[in-house]
């Protein structure tokens, strides 16, 4: 069996080995392969190893032998999944490798935009403080955390473990997901983030999509769940103002979930159902 690696430097710089996969068939690794060589690089591959290598249709329908896709990553946007299940090729990612290093470098962010620890230590190393006519020198103010209101969308993996670290940290979580087919869904999921996560689950956002196919019945299912749970779930297209209020720290590496509709959004939100 032939397995091809077409980026492998993103998976192992030189500190890992190669071994453990050679065991499994003859295998070639490139660090780095530039689009206009992977077709011809996968050639009579069966199993292709990638990390953000793009495997489109065209690709797929050029290389008969291929088996398996592995995405060396959580996300698996680059592979066209139509194309692979259209030709029985198997897919398939690694969605946990990075929960607790995403979730540390959130707050790695979040802290550097409170704390300014980067400027502060240029500024000690500089000779500023001890110039400084007082002992609490600080060039920029120190906000503290606790008590103030994070807003996490998607209630995956890396969401709920921020939501627990978040809560540690005496922060109140605004949780924004869209898990809504109906209301019943709402009913299940509520429950489990509250159990998992300890979060005060503000407001869910329904997309205008699934808005647009919520039948009657549903709608009367989410109003329920409204009532039941005490906090709002209401559609993208209703939301004006949610994240100008505060700062905005991207994990995902694909296209921003958060659209202007969205981000136009949280004062009239906050206002309305407090932070």
């Amino acid at each position: 069996m032939k397995i091809l690696v077409l980026d492998g430097f993103a998976l192992n710089p030189g500190d890992l080995s190669w071994k453990g996969l050679g065991e499994l068939g003859t295998v070639v690794v490139y660090d780095r392969t530039e689009q206009a060589r992977i077709i011809s690089r996968i050639g009579d591959a069966e199993v292709v190893l990638v990390n953000k290598c793009p495997i489109s249709r065209e690709t797929i329908e050029a290389c008969p032998n291929l088996k398996l896709i592995c995405v060396s990553a959580t996300g698996y946007n680059t592979i066209d999944l139509e194309a692979a299940r259209e030709h029985g090729i198997l897919v398939c990612n690694v969605p946990t490798y990075a929960t607790e290093a995403v979730t540390q470098h959130v707050f790695a962010m979040l802290f550097a935009i409170t704390n300014r620890v980067y400027e502060h230590a240029q500024s000690v190393r500089a000779g500023d403080w001890q110039h400084a006519p007082d002992f609490s020198y600080r060039k920029t103010p120190l906000d503290e955390i606790a008590g103030q209101t994070m807003g996490i969308i998607g209630a995956g993996r890396i969401g709920m473990s921020v939501a627990r670290v978040a809560k540690a940290f005496g922060m109140k979580v605004l949780l924004v997901d869209d898990v809504m087919t109906a209301g019943t869904a709402v009913r299940e999921v509520i429950p489990k983030l509250k159990a998992e996560a300890n979060v005060e689950v503000v407001g869910l956002v329904l997309s205008v999509d699934r808005m647009e196919k919520t039948k009657d019945s549903d709608t009367s299912a989410v109003k329920a769940v409204e009532a039941e749970f005490g906090f709002p779930v209401f559609a993208i297209a209703n939301v004006k103002e949610i994240f100008e209020a505060g700062q905005h720290i991207e994990t995902a590496d694909g296209a921003p979930y958060v659209t202007p509709e969205i981000k136009a959004a949280a004062d009239s939100y906050l206002e309305r159902y407090g932070a």
